[in-house]
């Protein structure tokens, strides 16, 4: 593993506010909405606390899309960055609950506007990680670039040239908080989403607080590293975030932790979009089928006796 100068990172959080997280969250025993933005904006300070480096961006995921509700001065642009450090306090915790509410307030409006026809609906969970993993992209690009500018210059000497190194390789972290079931239909978009994930070496780390498991979240985990957790407890939310979720990659390897010792590796069918158990793959593109078909749907192979491997 790449040895950094500090112990700092940057953790992108993703709050699922649907309508459907919203009715899951209520059946959940000693844990409400309120309850959870209120542990939630206690961990964010909590995080910012542990060190001066610590960079941290908070998205909301509703039915109409992802919003950044927030995030730290040091991920802006420079000119940007200068202008929100003079209005922000020390404690980003008012600027986090500003920006949930007003996430939670347009999501109310748009279901009121539309004659209630969010209700019940999941949030855009792969669009949302898709914007997520661009944000970290343009971090990531952005700081090979002064990294890259700092040698040229030559001006900074050799600490400033390490240190432009070490910023570099800044781990990056995101973490998903939804109540809300797994939507089949986003299977695809949401695995190409994890793939992603996995190739720029950020870790996806999960808290379910529905009452049942997540695949996607599950895999999303196993594969790029990180951490699934569905609290056996979810009104001691915050001693899960504070004591699983606050600690980065380097540090989690010398602690006990929780695993994933039972991952759902079930596909979603390219036909109907829903779960099985068994089905048919594609032998020139992998699509997976629910059902014996003349050819791929996907790719418009054929198949020999109307088959696929199975």
């Amino acid at each position: 593993m790449a040895e950094f100068a500090d112990d700092s990172s940057l953790l992108a959080i993703l709050l699922d506010v649907s309508p459907s997280a919203v009715v899951h969250l209520a059946s959940t025993p000693g844990l409400s909405l309120q309850t959870l933005l209120e542990q939630l904006l206690i961990f964010v300070n909590a995080f910012s606390l542990l060190n001066d480096g610590n960079r941290l961006a908070v998205f909301t995921a509703g039915p109409s899309g992802c919003q950044l509700a927030y995030c730290s001065s040091s991920c802006l642009p420079p000119a940007a960055a200068a202008e929100a450090a003079a209005e922000r306090g020390t404690a980003p915790s008012a600027e986090v609950l500003k920006g949930l509410w007003q996430a939670i307030a347009g999501t109310a409006a748009a279901e009121k506007a539309g004659g209630g026809t969010f209700a019940g609906t999941s949030c855009q969970f792969s669009s949302a990680l898709s914007r997520m993993l661009c944000f970290i992209n343009s971090l990531q690009c952005r700081a090979a670039a002064a990294a890259a500018g700092a040698e040229l210059s030559g001006g900074a000497g050799p600490s400033g040239g390490a240190s432009a190194a070490v910023r570099k390789q800044q781990p990056m972290r995101l973490l998903c908080l939804t109540a809300a079931p797994d939507v089949p239909s986003q299977y695809i978009a949401v695995m190409n989403s994890i793939f992603s994930a996995q190739r720029s070496g950020v870790l996806i780390d999960a808290c379910q607080l529905g009452v049942g498991d997540s695949s996607f979240l599950q895999q999303a985990a196993h594969l790029t590293g990180g951490i699934y957790l569905k609290p056996d407890k979810p009104q001691a939310l915050l001693q899960y975030l504070n004591s699983v979720f606050s600690l980065d990659a380097s540090t989690r390897q010398y602690l006990r932790l929780p695993g994933n010792t039972r991952v759902d590796f079930r596909a979603s069918c390219f036909c109907h979009k829903r779960q099985i158990d068994l089905g048919f793959v594609c032998s020139a593109c992998l699509s997976i089928f629910c059902e014996q078909l003349p050819a791929c749907l996907t790719c418009g192979t054929d198949f020999q006796g109307g088959q696929g491997k199975k």
